[in-house]
């Protein structure tokens, strides 16, 4: 400082200080206009918006995470991030406008019924006021690919994997399974079909555990050999004589 002027360090956070001067003729009183208000500004820099994951099957949903810190790298606590949400289709949507950060961090959902592109901008409100990078999630077809003949007592969605999104391990999923993955995405359109290689010729699967029950927006496509007159269809379905083969659903 000097005899005119005095420097203020501010610490991390938002909040007001009273100032005060002490000289041989006492220290000055604590008025509104002797106060020093200070507050944390938005790193652009520091801060971040990101998706994860980053592409995922339609239908499901990913976590977006809003990292909100100062020039500092200091954390800013109770800073409300706004979001907003674009897609080609206007069906991308956020399980909240907005949300609040604790130690520096706010976590939202993006969730899309279409395969498609959403992009995901976000700004910090007053008195903190910065503007964060956008993210974005890439929604894939959901597709599913029958590998097994054999018949599941349930279906277990986990084991079937969308190719669309990765080819390892998709070895163990039943028709049953491949239903429930579809099921488990209610309103998306979802394809089911049968692998060529792991299921080569004619093949039949029996529903030993009852009827399968199936949401209306799923397509199911079997294999066939040969082309007009001589078209055949290498998958038949059997209710082994005790059921029908499906139930389908009404969303």
């Amino acid at each position: 400082g000097s005899a005119n002027s005095i420097t203020a360090i501010s610490p991390p956070g938002v909040g007001t200080v009273d100032i005060t001067v002490t000289t041989s003729g006492g220290t000055s009183p604590v008025g509104v206009q002797d106060q020093f208000a200070y507050l944390q500004i938005v790193s652009p820099t520091n801060s971040s918006l990101t998706a994860s994951p980053a592409t995922l099957t339609a239908g499901a949903s990913t976590t977006l995470t809003a990292t909100v810190e100062d020039a500092s790298g200091s954390p800013i606590n109770g800073a409300v991030v706004n979001l907003s949400v674009t897609s080609a289709s206007g069906k991308a949507t956020l399980s909240a406008a907005s949300a609040t950060t604790v130690n520096g961090v706010a976590t939202v959902t993006l969730t899309d019924t279409v395969a498609e592109q959403a992009t995901v901008s976000a700004t910090v409100g007053s008195p903190y006021s910065g503007a964060l990078n956008t993210a974005t999630a890439t929604f894939v077809a959901p597709a599913y690919v029958v590998t097994v003949a054999t018949d599941t007592t349930t279906g277990v969605a986990s084991n079937c994997i969308n190719p669309n999104l990765s080819t390892a391990g998709n070895t163990n999923c039943s028709l049953r399974d491949a239903v429930a993955a579809a099921n488990a995405l209610s309103g998306v359109n979802t394809a089911i079909s049968f692998s060529p290689t792991a299921l080569a010729g004619p093949q039949t699967i029996t529903l030993v555990n009852g009827q399968l029950l199936l949401e209306s927006n799923a397509a199911i496509t079997g294999t066939t050999t040969g082309s007009g007159s001589s078209l055949t269809n290498l998958i038949t379905l059997s209710g082994n004589n005790a059921s029908r083969i499906f139930s389908v659903l009404n969303d």
